[in-house]
């Protein structure tokens, strides 16, 4: 940005020297979000916007055809960002890799730059200008405001095309670092700089790219008498390449370049003219293990590619150095580049160099640039571990250096030593930069769009909604068709925020969701995200026991119940609740949603929320019959939304079929957030929703329901029913399937009679749910559930060791979206969530092709298709204090595509057998809740014990 402190002595001095004058049309000199720059003789004028300045773009001074020109400028640079910013965050799902971009922070040509850092940080003066000459992809000249904090960095591009353009810049540099200047030029015309106003050129890839003789005397003219011009990666004529490829571009021998700077130090004894190869200048860095370096030109190079340089005669006495960015003093701020063209596999501690990496453009790549494979070809003695894994995967989130050693909790002596290692091998790159611009690499480098800290709040999410996709749908009720835009829900989420203000609930405050989906609970669930308000959403068919206990645990500030479920809400938490709106009438004096709504003017939240921030408790089942809440950030939510999204490819047109409640971690995000991050719709059930095959696809049918997550147990029901519901699903494009595992053979079968594939994912509540996905962009093993998504997934023996694929343990999760804990259950936390890793009692084996592939629990238990967890020993501690029960198994079995649960007892009396299976599911009821009544109760003579006396549950299996 244009501010104030950058007048007059500054960069802008460049331009004001020369006789230009600022004009500002909109904005200020703090900041300037429209001007242009005039000439002395009132002939040319230049388009500024915010920080770029458009020399390009230069036309006679004409002021209202300037007027309509800038305005124009702004309007595809700045008020088309939004649709910039669209496209950056969808990139991925269509990668086009350029390598050139990819590959820069790390090849020889950049490094080679390297052994002139130390010396130009003591010849540098404060406040002295930086020209970057040439910056295709950004890198330049964000590394240089970060090795050159002090000094001012001009950089310059050509102009709207290549890899980013005006709106990429105007998006990654506009609001960045206060010492970058961008500005649009063509290099063959003179440089718009007074003469002697620059002490450091940075020329890579220029000087034999454009009109030698013009650029040179530019250069020249516009250098200070001590300034220094270095331009690496020049192409030479001294050899050719082995093998051979056509480079282009102007090529000269080394000689014919120091024969011309001999003749310009003539005329100038204080330049003096080098010529360094440019694979020496590299190894020299990388490989040299700190000795120093002569400036002692090589003109007869026998290499291709040379650094060119124009420095000081005065600089003669000194000696170049190598540099290593993770030395420069205040380095915790640094951030962490991982190298592109490794294949690194966390999942089972490998990495290699895999020619087809970025679409095969790797093996071309290093095939071109020998001294560079050489250089990592070492990588392949390489054995990665716990900490390695764990640091290439929180670099790759854009964590600083201090917050990686944190979280890796390592003392500082260990991360130096773990960082010495990765970079010994060229893997990593601690480089001194924003994460603005480590962020831009990595996208430049995967594709993939790391959303910023600021973006990963549900607030930040919802404006950003809201600015897009105003007049998208973002609720559908099937009850009266009813629609309501993004806009007109923002309006009820702002009343309700005012409301919330008004009760003085707070940042923090506890608000219970008791009830089926509604859309009143989403518009309540919005507004406490704007407040910081913390949502607990509770299973509708909860028995009032286990309501109590978690309401005794949260207390909760507010409550919003339908009529039926306030019934199970203690009375003495009535004056709390709110009724959703009903068309029937109530002889309660619990207000409804409507009626408790603020008649007062709208006022907005002044709280400020970060990613950080508790967002949810998620209450799922325990082993000890008691709930766990697992609490769950902004950030967690944010981000597992956005997986989704991305996963799936989910569309602006898209409609989600809200099938499970706001209670289970499925449910809130698939319903709740993962619309919003696309601009898609919510489709609510009716109140009365029917469950049958019939009921659910003709409610499919009638709100143009385009994707649908549930389990295999309702595809199988779907499967079965083919020839009355295939009809209803006309608009249907998406089927997910998560909860419990779904065999090859249904999925088969369901895409023979519907053409629709199925694709599994898996998560749970304690991962912010989805983690590994099966993706629609690539053939995958069968019976796989996908890769990881976003986490390290490994599968590990019972000492926490790493196994190889195709051998089978237990699974565990590493990942930003690994939930704190449990609330007020420290011990059972430690006991799933061990040195950061999260233990999921899942066995699985990693299959060749990198897929998982599930093989069971590890301990005996069920998910149910509510996505709940359901415990034998928990259905056994529930029935082992009734009368009439001597002894009592319960038992996992699969059947008709779900993972069910039976119940085997012996009773102390006897009963007729219905009777007591009667008593088992009613006590179940009341005790559990419904949902955890067994499909199967058997009543038996006597349970089958082994030699040490455990149940043999297989033989009661097979009584099945």
């Amino acid at each position: 940005m244009l501010k104030e402190k950058m007048y007059p002595g500054i960069y802008l001095n460049a331009f004001y020297n020369k006789g230009y004058r600022l004009e500002i049309i909109q904005g200020n000199e703090q900041f300037v979000q429209k001007g242009y720059l005039l000439d002395p003789l009132h002939i040319e004028a230049i388009p500024i916007i915010h920080n770029l300045i458009f020399f390009n773009e230069a036309d006679l001074f004409i002021e209202s055809m300037v007027h309509l020109k800038i305005d124009a400028l702004y309007e595809a640079v700045v008020s088309s960002e939004a649709a910039y910013k669209q496209f950056i965050r969808t990139k991925s799902r269509k990668p086009l890799y350029d390598v050139y971009a990819c590959f820069q922070p790390f090849n020889e040509a950049f490094k080679s730059f390297y052994p002139f850092i130390k010396l130009l940080r003591t010849k540098l003066k404060k406040g002295d200008v930086i020209i970057d000459l040439w910056n295709r992809s950004g890198w330049s000249a964000a590394l240089l405001a970060g090795l050159f904090p002090e000094q001012q960095v001009v950089t310059i591009w050509e102009g709207n095309k290549d890899v980013l353009g005006y709106k990429g810049f105007q998006h990654w540099f506009a609001h960045t670092a206060a010492n970058i200047q961008v500005i649009f030029h063509d290099l063959n015309k003179p440089l718009p700089f007074a003469d002697n106003s620059v002490a450091f050129v940075y020329g890579l890839d220029a000087l034999h790219r454009f009109d030698q003789a013009s650029l040179l005397k530019e250069l020249l003219r516009i250098t200070t008498r001590e300034g220094a011009i270095i331009c690496p990666h020049v192409h030479l004529s001294n050899s050719e390449p082995v093998p051979f490829f056509e480079r282009g571009c102007r090529q000269l021998h080394g000689l014919q370049y120091d024969a011309l700077f001999k003749k310009m130090t003539g005329v100038n004894p204080a330049l003096g003219g080098f010529v360094f190869s440019e694979p020496g200048l590299f190894a020299f860095n990388e490989l040299s293990d700190g000795h120093q370096r002569p400036l002692v030109s090589e003109p007869d190079t026998e290499d291709y590619n040379a650094l060119v340089a124009l420095l000081p005669q005065s600089w003669s006495a000194n000696r170049l150095e190598p540099f290593d960015p993770a030395t420069m003093n205040g380095a915790d701020a640094s951030y962490i580049l991982v190298n592109p063209l490794f294949n690194i596999d966390l999942s089972v501690q490998e990495i290699k160099i895999d020619p087809a990496q970025l679409s095969g453009a790797v093996g071309k790549l290093l095939s071109r640039h020998p001294v560079y494979e050489k250089r990592i070809s070492t990588v392949a003695t390489l054995q990665l571990n716990d900490q390695d894994c764990k640091l290439l995967y929180l670099a790759s989130r854009f964590y600083s250096l201090q917050q990686i050693r944190r979280m890796l909790q390592t003392g500082p002596e260990n991360f130096q030593a773990l960082l010495k290692k990765l970079s010994a091998h060229d893997i990593i790159q601690v480089v001194p930069v924003q994460q603005n611009f480590a962020r831009l690499q990595q996208f430049l480098s995967t594709q993939e769009y790391i959303l910023s800290p600021q973006e990963q709040t549900l607030p930040a999410l919802w404006q950003r909604a809201c600015e897009l996709f105003a007049d998208n749908v973002f609720l559908y009720t099937v009850d009266d068709e009813s629609e309501f835009k993004y806009g007109d829900v923002d309006l009820l989420i702002q009343k309700t925020i005012a409301t919330l203000i008004e009760k003085k609930i707070q940042k923090g405050d506890r608000i219970s969701l008791v009830g089926p989906f509604h859309p009143e609970q989403v518009i309540l669930f919005w507004a406490a995200m704007h407040i910081g308000a913390v949502v607990v959403p509770l299973g509708y068919e909860l028995p009032s026991g286990t309501l109590d206990h978690i309401f005794r645990e949260i207390s909760p500030a507010l409550v919003l119940a339908d009529e039926e479920r306030l019934k199970k809400i203690p009375a003495g938490l009535h004056a709390r609740c709110v009724l959703v709106d009903s068309e029937e009438d109530t002889d309660t004096p619990v207000p409804s949603f409507s009626g408790w709504l603020s008649e007062n003017d709208i006022a907005a939240s002044t709280v400020t929320t970060v990613p950080t921030d508790l967002a949810v408790i998620l209450y799922t089942s325990g082993s000890t019959g008691l709930p766990k809440g697992v609490m769950l950030t902004q950030g967690h939510l944010v981000r597992s939304a956005r997986q989704m999204t991305e996963t799936y490819s989910w569309e602006a047109t898209d409609r989600f079929y809200a099938m499970g409640g706001p209670d289970s971690m499925s449910g809130l995000r698939n319903g709740c957030i993962a619309p919003v991050e696309v601009g898609a719709a919510v489709v609510i059930p009716s109140k009365g929703a029917g469950t049958t095959p019939r009921d659910i696809a003709a409610f499919i049918e009638a709100s143009g329901t385009t994707i649908i997550a549930t389990s295999p147990a309702l595809l199988s029901s779907l499967a079965i029913h083919q020839q009355e519901v295939k009809a209803r699903f006309t608009k249907l494009r998406l089927v997910l399937s998560t909860g419990s595992p779904l065999s090859p053979s249904l999925k088969k079968t369901f895409f023979e009679r519907f053409q629709l594939p199925v694709y599994n994912y898996y998560g749970l509540t304690e991962t912010t749910g989805i983690c590994i996905a099966e993706s629609p962009a690539e053939k995958m093993a069968e019976g796989s559930i996908g890769r990881p998504v976003s986490c390290i997934a490994q599968v590990v023996d019972e000492n926490g060791q790493v196994l190889p694929k195709g051998k089978s343990g237990e699974l565990r999760i590493y990942s930003e979206n690994i939930t704190p804990g449990y609330r007020n259950m420290a011990a059972l936390t430690n006991a799933v969530i061990r040195n950061g890793w999260f233990y999921t009692g899942d066995m699985a084996l990693i299959n060749e092709d990198g897929t998982i592939k599930l093989m069971g629990r590890k301990n005996d238990f069920i998910k149910s298709p509510h996505s709940e967890i359901i415990y034998a020993s928990e259905i056994e501690s529930c029935l082992q204090e009734l009368p009439g029960i001597k002894a009592v198994s319960a038992c996992r079995f699969e059947a008709n595509e779900a993972e069910k649960m039976a119940v085997f007892v012996v009773q102390d009396a006897f009963l007729p057998h219905e009777a007591i299976i009667a008593t088992v599911k009613n006590h179940i009821a009341q005790t559990l809740g419904n949902r955890k009544i067994p499909a199967v109760v058997m009543v038996v003579d006597e349970l089958p014990y082994g030699k040490n006396q455990k149940v043999l549950k297989s033989k009661l299996i097979d009584l099945l």
